[in-house]
């Protein structure tokens, strides 16, 4: 990158793609390259996704992909960040690991030339000078390298130690009378010595004069060494990170088709719910109880003599062995990397079956691969959390950073700072720690004593401040009506003033948490008293497996919630509230809402050489800019986009402003469950051809003199009455009877929520329009459980298939899907070809304006304003007065153009969500209804902010926005799938 490079010719060929590629292919790889050729930065890409395939070709492998050389970067290169938008089609992924992973292994083959002639130089230089005494083999003897080979140094996760001996002063607590009997190895769960430094100590922190640190580290068996030299760092790095582990593996699936498989060290990391192989550990299911076992585990890794109790009821010892017997034998770790390496890139699944196989954990074998790898697989969490990047090591400096499906980013990182603890939790906390310290009083030192005092305080505030919420939460409106008030907020610093607390320094409290392991020495001693007496009260809060009732997620909820109050006064809220759920007893709960992304994404920011935003839809970039770097101006945040690769006769969308019957679609929340259904329209509707039993309850206000046959009328409109029967719900089930008998093979619909979903399908079930859609399609739903969800889809793919062997004399034609926006199959399920020929979006599914969502919509209103507005008044929960969320949506209604632009792009960024599931190759076809007047719009009424502007180009493109009744629906997708049909099969 010398100054010779300053004006590179674009790169135009990329031998590892495994075909040849599209030329919107070679567009988007050139462009990515180039941006990380001329510095990096922030970009934004947006691109349809999917892969047409085709045949690949096997390629001689390049010697120099092979190149490993460990080379830094250059100091002359600085930060930006790039943005890419991509649509269903193009081979997004396939097109981000050829561009991105070419540029590195260039980057190291020009940086290994470089070394080799500053090399050659200086040997020229040496053997030019005729005064050197020294022999030739002193000169080539380079003590740096010697000295990397003999210092090995410890593992920065993974230190064998002993434990800390018992404490010999530790006085015996007689707590017969509190109706537990006394260990006799109680003295494991002391506190040790916590001592503070000075207040004055740099940063606010305290500092723990301590023996040993041994809680966070495994051991391995005796016979094996405790150290081993640590892999050099590899840079620079790749790291590709999507919200789902089932998106991971699909990346690296596409990873594997590439030449970089054979060439490239990949790491795949995930949770431990997903790479766990202890059976003992998978039985709690709990994502939270299979982390703190795993952990705890980790802390016990020893050989114990375990103190049970016998017949009769006496103490004896038995010899057992603590700790994971995944991480026993540190040997098989290195095993198990240098499996991975041999065998090329393994996903979350390939990974499992490693580990089950060798008899050593895969969660800490990827873990161990990090620093060796180039490119690093990831969830977002493990990224974006500090605390995790920290556990896991993850260095990001001078990396690139590639984050797929990026259209929701703000909101996701957002939520991952979050933090609510409830009543219950704090309660217990609160049993457990004066339980706790009544027992060891005596053998605490002062500093653990006052710390221990401080969360009692600190939790007993936290309750009260509850228990006022709750005493208070009901009100009378102006006519006297009475209500409850379910939700307020406030600022961080009014929470505090409010606790009368604001004088606690919660850095230092937070520290203490950490460094003196308070939160595993009661809960751990709670889980021995368990072992003991399980009739015990606290005992049983112990085994509760459930996340809330575990003490000792409780107490890292707790941690979170401190943390979270240190933020700035403006990045957070602080909310009160309690469940709506009927037939079950209140509880009120206190909840951290992280505010700001920009605060999180800046620490990843700061340290990248370049992040790539990659995703279906991204636009509007300006929303992403404002909460995510707002310090880059828009010249400095690189977008692109490119169009779909299907040719626009594959595809179909049309705006469906009426039903069968004539009836206007207008889902809005407040207009959706209308029964009273009056309405106008031209009488030429009658000339479609197409009969609709819905004529019998038809009244005309003024009869016709002409007929309503197939001749023209001239008539202009005429006022139809529809009795209370034919509901919207039940004309929505009209329309989707015509469609399955023209819509070949799969069809979706997605609903706004599971609850809506709930209420048409019975509808549609008691009404017998099920039955009659059942007639040529098998009616799936999607499960609110998202284990379920592969069931259900496997089953609606199995009935697909079969229509042309099976089901052929039945007279089904395939099946229909009922999905929700949000749940899991309009984010990232493929239902290309067959499965989804049609896709029916019901309305516009904006989210219903509860607390948070305001508080978001505040935040976002006042960026870039030094005081921004904000309203400390209650939410209003009106579920008693058949009101729900009018005072949310009147807020709405209230904002100005950047909170107001949020709204509609959240509803809309679900839209193209769900719409996008479908084409997903060059050779797909798939129609789109979006049923609602509200996305209809003549050319002169529409607005940039109309729904419609914010659909993906290529389907904006191709939108039939307005129609006259449904029969010229009917006949453009009958025309629509007869010419699709033809031409497969021509």
């Amino acid at each position: 990158m010398g100054e010779e490079d300053t004006n590179p010719r674009p790169r135009r060929d990329f031998p590892a793609f495994p075909f040849e590629p599209y030329p919107i292919q070679t567009e988007f790889m050139s462009f990515l390259y180039n941006f990380l050729d001329k510095g990096g930065g922030v970009a934004m890409l947006e691109s349809p996704t999917g892969t047409s395939l085709r045949s690949i070709s096997f390629i001689r492998l390049n010697p120099s992909l092979c190149l490993r050389a460990n080379l830094f970067f250059n100091s002359s290169w600085f930060l930006c960040s790039l943005v890419w938008d991509f649509e269903s089609g193009t081979g997004k992924t396939l097109s981000l690991i050829c561009s991105a992973m070419q540029w590195v292994v260039d980057h190291k083959e020009k940086k290994q030339l470089l070394k080799s002639m500053k090399t050659d130089a200086k040997l020229g230089e040496a053997n030019d000078d005729g005064n050197c005494d020294e022999p030739q083999w002193m000169r080539d003897f380079d003590i740096t390298d010697v000295e990397k080979k003999e210092a090995p140094r410890k593992r920065s996760e993974f230190v064998v130690g002993d434990f800390e001996k018992k404490r010999s002063g530790a006085k015996s607590v007689n707590v017969e009378k509190m109706g537990v009997q006394s260990l006799d190895d109680e003295e494991d769960f002391l506190l040790e010595e916590y001592v503070s430094e000075d207040e004055s100590t740099e940063g606010g922190f305290e500092k723990s004069k301590r023996k040993r640190d041994t809680d966070s580290n495994w051991s391995s068996s005796s016979d094996e060494e405790a150290y081993e030299e640590e892999d050099e760092e590899v840079t620079p790095k790749v790291y590709f990170c999507s919200r789902t582990h089932s998106q991971l593996s699909q990346f690296v699936d596409e990873f594997r088709r590439t030449r970089f498989a054979l060439a490239l060290k990949l790491a795949c990391l995930g949770s431990r719910k997903n790479l766990c192989i202890n059976s003992d550990v998978l039985k709690l299911r709990n994502p939270s109880r299979i982390n703190e076992r795993c952990l705890e585990l980790q802390r016990n890794q020893k050989d114990a003599k375990l103190k049970v109790l016998d017949d009769k009821g006496k103490m004896r010892r038995s010899k057992g062995t603590s700790g994971c017997p995944m991480l026993r034998r540190q040997k098989l770790q290195k095993l198990f990397k240098n499996e991975v390496w041999n065998t090329g890139a393994m996903d979350i699944e390939d990974l499992v079956q490693l580990g089950s196989k060798i008899g050593t954990c895969p969660y800490y074998g990827a873990r161990n691969m990090v620093p060796s790898s180039d490119i690093i697989v990831l969830p977002y969490q493990s990224l974006f959390l500090r605390s995790a990047r920290e556990s896991l090591s993850i260095n990001l400096k001078k990396s690139i950073i590639i984050i797929d499906e990026a259209h929701n980013l703000a909101d996701s990182l957002t939520n991952m700072y979050n933090a609510k603890i409830s009543e219950t939790q704090l309660k217990r906390i609160l049993d457990a720690l004066e339980f706790y310290i009544n027992k060891f009083r005596s053998c605490l030192g002062p500093g653990n004593r006052r710390y221990i005092q401080t969360l009692i305080v600190l939790i007993q505030s936290f309750l009260q401040k509850l228990h006022e919420f709750l005493s208070t939460s009901s009100y009378r409106d102006e006519q006297g009506i009475k209500g409850s008030l379910a939700d307020t907020s406030m600022t961080i610093n009014d929470f505090l003033f409010s606790l009368n607390i604001d004088n606690l320094n919660l850095v230092k409290l937070h520290r203490y948490i950490k460094d003196s392991k308070i939160i595993h020495k009661i809960s751990g001693y709670g889980t021995k008293l368990a072992s003991l007496q399980s009739h015990n009260s606290i005992c049983s809060d112990s085994q509760n497996n459930s996340e809330e009732g575990s003490i000792l997620s409780g107490f890292q909820t707790l941690d979170n919630i401190i943390i979270s109050l240190v933020h700035n006064d403006r990045d957070g809220r602080i909310l009160l509230s309690r469940p709506k759920l009927s037939g079950q007893k209140e509880e009120g709960y206190i909840k951290f809402m992280m505010l700001s992304g920009h605060t999180i994404f800046s620490e990843v920011l700061d340290q990248a050489y370049a992040v790539v935003l990659a995703g279906g839809t991204l636009q509007p970039i300006e929303e992403t800019r404002v909460r995510l770097f707002p310090n880059l101006s828009r010249d400095e945040v690189h977008f692109y986009t490119c169009n779909h690769i299907v040719p626009p006769e594959s595809i179909l969308p049309i705006v469906v402003s009426h039903g069968p019957s004539g009836i206007d679609f207008d889902f809005s929340y407040n207009s959706r469950n209308s029964s009273n259904m009056v309405c106008t329209l031209p009488l030429k509707f009658f000339n479609a051809g197409i009969f609709f039993d819905m004529l019998q309850w038809i009244s005309l206000s003024s009869r016709s003199p002409g007929s309503l046959g197939q001749q023209s009328i001239p008539l202009v409109s005429a006022r139809l009455v529809v009795p209370q029967l034919k509901t919207k719900i039940e004309e929505l089930g009209r329309l989707l009877c015509n469609l399955v008998a023209i819509v070949p093979e799969g069809f979706v619909v997605f609903f706004s929520s599971f609850d809506y979903e709930g209420r048409v399908y019975d509808a549609w079930k008691a009404s017998g329009v099920l039955s009659k859609i059942s007639k040529k399609k098998i009616v799936y739903r999607e499960p609110k459980s998202s284990n379920d969800v592969e069931h259900v889809l496997k089953k609606y793919k199995e009935t697909i298939a079969s229509c042309d062997t099976i089901l052929k004399d039945t007279g089904i034609n395939g099946a229909v899907l009922l999905a929700v926006v949000g749940g899991k199959i309009s984010e990232g399920i493929n239902l290309s070809d067959g499965m989804g020929r049609c896709i029916l979006m019901v309305g516009l599914p904006y989210p219903s304006p509860d607390i948070e969502l305001i508080e978001r919509v505040q935040h976002i209103e006042g960026l870039g304003q030094a005081i921004p507005q904000r309203c400390n008044k209650p939410f209003r929960n009106s579920s008693n007065d058949g009101h729900e969320a009018e005072s949310g949506f009147g807020f709405l209604r209230r904002c100005k153009q950047r909170g107001k632009e949020y709204y509609e792009n959240l509803c809309m960024k679900a839209v193209n969500q769900s719409i996008g599931r479908a084409i997903r190759h060059v050779n797909d076809y798939a129609a789109v209804l979006l049923v609602d007047s509200r996305y209809a719009c003549s050319q002169l009424s529409q607005n940039m902010s109309h729904p419609t502007n914010k659909l993906p180009l290529w389907i904006k493109q191709q939108l039939v926005s307005s129609t006259q009744n449904y029969g010229e629906v009917h006949r453009l997708l009958h025309k629509f799938f007869q010419f699709n049909r033809q031409k497969r099969h021509t």
